[in-house]
Parts: C-alpha cells; structure tokens; sequence
C-alpha cells in the first residue's frame, strides 16, 4: 500500500511540475511568396485572418486602406489593401520595420548588412543608392521585395506587386 501511495505521489509531482509553454508563431518572410503568410492580392478579411485585427486602419490617399500594426511582434508593420482595380484588387503591399523578428530561410532580416543580403540572393534587378539610403529592389513571379538600408544596414522590407 505505502508502494503504491509513494508511486501515486511521485507521478502527480512529476506530472505538476512539468512546465508547458506554447511557442510564440514565427515570424516569417517567404521571398518571392509572402510575409507573414500575407500574399499579394489577399482581400482585407484574409489579411485579418492572417495577422489579427490590426491596430489602425487609416484610408490613405488612394481607394482602399492601410492596416498598421503597433504591437508585438507585428510592431511596424503596414499592410495596404486597394479597391480600385487599377492598382489592382486586394493586399498591394506588406512592410516592415524594426523590431520584426522574422526572417527567411536564409537568415535575411531587418538589421542584415546589405553585403550579407548580397551575397544570399545576389545582385538586385534594380537598385537606387543615396545617402544615407539605399534601395534594392528584386523582381519574382508573384511579387518584388524591396529592402531598404540605411547606411548598409536594412530599415525596411516592403513586398509589393511585381513590375
């Protein structure tokens, strides 16, 4: 009996003090595909889905509205969505800036030094170079990501529509 109380005890310690946490989602950043799952043309109630409700919707100076995160780890983060067909129906861009943690599968994020950018996914198609900024801007099927370094290191990456 006393056997039998000791293993009883025993397992409901061990099985109590066993601490549990549920992982925080990870960040991601899919070149060529997606941010955060988010894809070029997502209508607004998938963008929602997607990310959560955003902070702020603000309508812009175009025909749609634009979703600003300012909490967690979506802090900086600015979804605009269009309703005028020319732009095109539905997410046009995704942008993020510091304190995202997400990054690709190489390892590409907010903080990266341009030089390490480069030699990942190589020469841009088009780039622009200023001071302190500097824009690299690569073309892929379903969209183009811009990243944006200030004195070589990245500020802000930006999906957007392809050319």
């Amino acid at each position: 009996m006393f056997k039998y109380i000791f293993v009883t005890v025993f397992i409901f310690l061990f099985t109590s003090c066993q601490h549990t946490t549920t992982p925080e989602p990870q960040s991601q950043i899919v070149l060529g595909d997606n941010i955060e799952g988010v894809q070029i043309g997502d209508d607004s109630s998938t963008v929602v889905r997607k990310l959560g409700k955003p902070s702020y919707i603000g309508d812009g100076d175009m025909n749609g509205y634009i979703f600003q995160y300012t909490e967690g780890r979506l802090a900086y983060t600015f979804v605009t969505i269009s309703k005028d067909p020319l732009f095109g129906l539905g997410t046009i861009s995704v942008s993020l800036e510091g304190p995202y943690a997400g990054k690709t599968k190489d390892g590409i994020k907010i903080k990266c030094e341009r030089e390490f950018v480069l030699g990942k996914i190589g020469v841009p198609d088009t780039s622009f170079a200023g001071s302190p900024l500097t824009y690299d801007i690569y073309y892929f099927n379903k969209n183009g990501f811009t990243f944006t370094y200030e004195n070589q290191i990245i500020h802000r990456i930006i999906m957007s529509k392809p050319k």
